[in-house]
């Protein structure tokens, strides 16, 4: 419950499916009756086929809040994936809160088993026993799927109660519920030398494509051949002739549901098995005068060209955002770039992974689960975003939602596969706006995906270009980045600053990797350039020019500072040589000159420095001052 109201979640996807659609609208009708408000946790994708970008989706129903969620409804048909739709299941019966699943039936729940036989069995019998046709073909579902058996069950069941025979081989195809299987059994039933009485669908998407194939063919439905579908949807409607199907009173189950729904919230045990009940509605495709489409054809044929061309403005004006998008250099201008579009009613939700520019979004799952910021709030000043996501994300990034009593539908966003946060929507409650979902979805996931990955290319880019100035061993810049940075260095300091160059080898180096092998000698590599780098002046740059031979550049204001680069070199080295029990003691050739900024000149300067060093190096005496702990 928030705010003193009762917070209903519905598990569904799709709902860009007119069927659903109206399923969602009767829902909420009978939801806000009952004092409800309607959290719709939807997916695009029925996870019918396992590709990456339908299985992100799922991550939207692991966000479904169950200290604010009362009860949870699962319209269980318009799942292809059973595990979602079982954790779901787990998390709501663990959290104690009434659980309502539609379609078939589960434990622990309360259960509203759809009755598609005893709609079907209308369908056939009416065909058969009134119509009295004798031959007939059946197009079923996809084969071995649980919906589609039991109605050729049925089918089998009516025919032999009839004496009729049924010769699967011949009169039985699959549609698989859409259009293109659809269309290449009609054209094998086309092929026989004796058209059947009738074609019997087991959905009403088939039943269209046969009417529409027949139509082509020169065919009339219903004078030369019946045709009837099943599930009561728009389309069938639309069909001409409109098509005898069959459907459910949605709005009195939904009424029957809630009340049962009160029931369990106040404590009753109300689990158990509900029935709902289809029942044939007769058009004209079986020959029947039936009741008429109540359709206004010539506007739905307006609404679905405006419908088209809206589609077709907003693709344009999608893809400009998408391309926008790389050239937003930070979360804020990926912010303000959505306020250029007509996103209303709508928030974008990310996990912050999203904003790390680190991360390769092709590979790297950013999304955690609860580590969300807000980047984007329709009517909201973006000065300020993202901003952190708050505890009581209903009251503080959904208010605009509780101003009228549309449901709230939250949809996960991914790319490339890999889930980032989700997007929620309060549309009003008309078709044009759900029909907009999937291609919202689309084109936010791929804008921020652009966002993402250009800007993980810019990362990558900035460091291949440090790395091709960086010493790999060390860490240190190699020559051509050291020139580079001393130039820079320079460029940015006063004239009458102090330059100081002090050139660095390492002693009797060759003699350690002779003696105790490669590893010790990158040792003493690594402890000079450690060393170089720990020196206290932070005005500071240090590199290798060679395999024993670093520079160190510094510009400082006061010349005292240049006796602190010989001190801290050798302080270092001198505590590694305590530290390390090496067989052997680390040395290095120090050489230092100065002079200021307006003056310096980097070859001349570095020339003196080495002179200097080459000195102390003969100081030392033989083997380049290398020492053997005997």
């Amino acid at each position: 419950m928030y705010n003193g109201t009762k917070i209903i979640g519905l598990c569904i996807t799709r709902a860009v499916d007119r069927g659903r659609y109206n399923f969602i609208q009767a829902f909420n009708d009978a939801a806000v009756k009952h004092g409800y408000r309607v959290f719709i946790y939807h997916s695009c994708s029925d996870f019918y086929n396992d590709n990456p970008r339908g299985l992100s989706e799922k991550a939207i129903f692991d966000i479904i809040d169950y200290d604010i969620v009362d009860a949870v409804v699962i319209f269980k048909e318009s799942f292809e994936n059973e595990d979602i739709v079982k954790n779901v299941e787990k998390l709501t019966v663990e959290h104690n809160k009434p659980l309502v699943v539609i379609g078939e039936e589960m434990d622990n729940c309360i259960n509203y088993i759809l009755n598609y036989e005893s709609g079907f069995e209308e369908i056939v019998r009416h065909i058969i026993e009134f119509h009295n046709v004798k031959d007939v073909c059946f197009i079923a579902g996809r084969k071995g799927e649980s919906h589609s058996d039991r109605r050729l069950d049925v089918f089998r069941r009516v025919m032999n109660e009839n004496g009729l025979e049924f010769d699967e081989e011949k009169d039985l195809f699959y549609g698989d519920y859409w259009w293109m299987p659809t269309m290449k059994a009609v054209e094998t039933i086309l092929k026989r030398d004796k058209l059947p009485e009738a074609i019997i669908c087991a959905n009403d998407s088939m039943a269209v494509t046969v009417c529409e194939q027949m139509k082509k063919n020169g065919i009339d439905v219903p004078g030369n051949i019946i045709v009837t579908g099943f599930d009561g949807v728009y389309e069938a409607l639309s069909c001409i002739p409109p098509i005898t199907t069959s459907k459910c009173n949605i709005p009195f189950y939904m009424k029957k549901m809630f009340d049962v729904i009160d029931k369990a919230l106040y404590g009753e045990n109300m689990n158990g098995r509900y029935s709902v009940d289809y029942e044939i509605d007769i058009f004209q495709s079986c020959g029947c005068s039936g009741h008429k489409s109540e359709l206004n054809y010539g506007e739905m044929l307006k609404q679905n060209s405006d419908r088209f061309f809206r589609y077709q403005s907003d693709e344009l004006a999608f893809s400009e955002m998408c391309e926008r998008a790389i050239e937003c250099k930070s979360p804020n201008k990926l912010a303000r770039l959505f306020s250029d579009y007509n996103f209303y009613n709508l928030c974008i939700v990310l996990s912050k992974g999203c904003f790390d520019n680190t991360v390769n979004p092709a590979e790297s799952d950013v999304f955690s689960g609860s580590d969300y910021q807000v980047l984007y709030k329709s009517g909201e000043l973006l000065d300020n975003y993202p901003i952190e996501l708050s505890s009581h994300f209903i009251s503080a990034e959904l208010s605009f939602c509780f101003t009228t009593n549309s449901p709230i539908l939250f949809n996960a966003l991914s790319f490339m596969g890999k889930p980032m946060g989700f997007v929620c929507f309060c549309f009003s409650d008309d078709y044009e706006s759900y029909c907009k979902i999937i291609q919202y979805v689309i084109s936010l996931n791929n804008t921020i995906g652009n966002y993402r990955l250009v800007n993980y290319l810019r990362y990558t880019t900035e460091i291949n270009l440090l790395i091709s100035k960086m010493d790999y061993m060390t860490g240190v810049y190699n020559r051509k980045g050291m020139t580079e940075m001393i130039g820079k260095l320079i460029d940015s300091s006063d004239k009458n600053d102090i330059v100081i160059i002090a050139s660095v080898d390492i002693d009797g180096l060759k003699e350690i990797n002779d003696s105790y092998g490669h590893e010790n000698g990158d040792f003493a590599i690594k402890t000079i350039a450690d060393a170089i780098q720990s020196i206290s002046i932070s005005n500071k740059y240090c590199g290798r020019f060679g395999g024993d031979e670093f520079v160190i550049c510094a510009v400082v204001k006061n010349i005292g500072l240049k006796k602190i680069i010989e001190t801290d070199v050798r302080r270092y080295i001198d505590n590694i040589n305590k530290a390390s029990d090496k067989p052997y003691k680390i040395s290095a050739s120090i050489g230092i000159e100065s002079t200021l900024v307006k003056d310096f000149d980097f070859e001349t300067i570095l020339r003196i420095a080495d002179r200097k060093m080459y000195n102390d190096k003969k100081h030392k005496g033989s083997f380049r001052g290398f020492r053997r702990l005997i």
